[in-house]
């Protein structure tokens, strides 16, 4: 099996903001931009600092998250 780091495979993972909520992240290819998941239980200051810090916020929906 080889390595093929140039595939256009979706990243996913996870990230803390303020140290306080987590969010999944996701990018298409390595070209795309970031987005996060936004669900209800995160709080509306780290909402506001995932925009801040230009990730696309995406409602569980997949679609763009209004807040």
């Amino acid at each position: 099996m080889t390595d093929d780091s140039s595939s256009a495979s979706p990243l996913v993972g996870l990230v803390r903001i303020r140290e306080h909520c987590t969010f999944t992240w996701r990018r298409a290819t390595p070209s795309a931009e970031v987005s996060v998941e936004v669900r209800e239980t995160h709080c509306t200051k780290c909402v506001a600092e995932a925009r801040f810090r230009g990730y696309r916020l995406l409602g569980p929906d997949g679609q763009d998250h209004p807040r």
